[in-house]
């Protein structure tokens, strides 16, 4: 046993039971308030820390918001490559815009919140998280052999931007499977 465990004993077996008289609390030799705060949460089985330590989410509201902006960006962009409305050299500009809202618009709908956001759909989200993760590690390593075993040429080179559109995908597919599983 340490010995801040034993003074910690020692303090706690001191003390009289706390009598409770209509918000009075009469207390025997306690002086120090954050000690109190101790010695209720180690009484009542409280966890001390915070209660919604969580991921701080975007409202739910956010996903629709995500969604039209992905719908705006994608539909503008096919648009406008159909009707020839921009030079060559401005498409590309507006390919790789496209590209980046679309990004920045999946992880607004990832970082939004559900309707009801409890500890199982925080879980969900993580095993999601995780599995998405491993499998854009996995797709970044297997796509090059796979690559050269069909076409004999051998490239490294994946662009970030498909990496992270095959994470989100996968990462949306297993979230909206585990949540129908449950």
């Amino acid at each position: 046993m340490s010995k801040a465990s034993e003074n910690y004993t020692n303090r706690y077996t001191k003390f009289q039971y706390l009598l409770f008289d209509k918000n009075l609390i009469v207390l025997d030799r306690i002086k120090n308030v954050k000690y109190i705060c101790l010695l209720e949460q180690l009484t009542l089985h409280l966890n001390p820390m915070k209660e919604n330590q969580y991921l701080r989410l975007l409202p739910s509201y956010s996903k629709k918001i995500g969604i039209t902006c992905i719908l705006v960006t994608v539909s503008l962009c096919i648009t406008s490559v159909t009707f020839s409305w921009f030079e060559r050299d401005n498409i590309l500009i507006l390919m790789e815009l496209t590209k980046v809202l679309t990004l920045l618009s999946l992880l607004i709908i990832t970082l939004s919140k559900d309707k009801i956001e409890d500890e199982l759909v925080m879980l969900l989200r993580l095993q999601a998280l995780v599995f998405a993760f491993f499998s854009g590690v996995l797709f970044s390593i297997t796509l090059p052999v796979f690559n050269y075993l069909f076409t004999g040429v051998y490239t490294h080179f994946i662009d970030a931007n498909t990496i992270l559109v095959f994470m989100f995908t996968t990462y949306f597919l297993m979230f909206f499977y585990l949540k129908r599983k449950r």
